[in-house]
């Protein structure tokens, strides 16, 4: 549609109130799609911005878009989910999570929330859920041939390993979850996870004391 290339012509120029008025125009529009790609498009420019209540409320206004198939409802739970884990709200994380997971079963966006869980859970208190779910994540990544989904099972552990303050088990299995990504960044398909897996893994090595090891994942996170 002529929209979504104005638009990413618009944030590939860095042109961010053209962005937002074409996910306006979207958000406005009768397709329930479209009206759901403008709100999460949205929802990524504002927490970009660091206005995190306002991307919050994006997200969930396009995940309850009259309509909308269920691989896109999950779309819209699983950002959520990340963002209320990182401002520290593990309850509304696992809520948003334990919400999503019956339209995500079977999809791709499976792994992530299986990832995200057993972390939310353990956060929580709730530790039994969380060596349940990231049991599962482990089940379902053993038929899967790729890296990438793979190692989520060590990224997660790592920062359920952070988060109760074992900072030597963290580095340990963010770094093994490190090993795992290719060696030239990204590849074609689904969003790249990188990113927050080299923040997370630079996280955990500052922590344990090991700031010469941090900083060259933090430079690679830059280039």
């Amino acid at each position: 549609l002529p929209k979504f290339g104005r638009r990413n012509v618009a944030a590939l120029q860095h042109r961010w109130a053209d962005v937002d008025a074409v996910n306006q125009e979207l958000i406005k529009a009768s397709s329930p799609f479209q009206k759901f790609v403008g709100g999460m498009g949205s929802g990524w420019l504002r927490a970009g911005r660091g206005r995190s209540k306002d991307a919050l409320a994006e997200w969930e206004t396009a995940a309850r878009v009259p309509a909308i198939a269920p691989a896109n409802r999950a779309a819209a739970r699983n950002p959520q989910a990340a963002l209320l884990l990182r401002l520290g709200n593990a309850a509304a994380a696992t809520a948003q999570l334990e919400q999503g997971l019956p339209d995500e079963t079977n999809r791709d966006q499976e792994f992530e929330a299986l990832q995200l869980l057993p972390i939310a859970q353990a956060v929580a208190g709730r530790h039994a859920e969380s060596d349940k779910t990231l049991a599962r994540l482990e089940t379902r990544v053993a038929i899967v041939p790729s890296d990438r989904e793979k190692r989520r099972v060590h990224w997660a552990r790592g920062q359920i390993a952070l988060n109760r303050g074992d900072a030597a088990v963290a580095v340990t299995e963010l770094s093994a979850a490190v090993r795992m990504l290719p060696p030239h960044g990204g590849v074609l398909g689904p969003p790249t996870t990188i990113p927050a897996l080299l923040y997370d893994a630079a996280n955990a090595f500052v922590k344990a004391g090991k700031d010469a090891e941090a900083a060259p994942l933090l430079e690679r996170l830059q280039s």
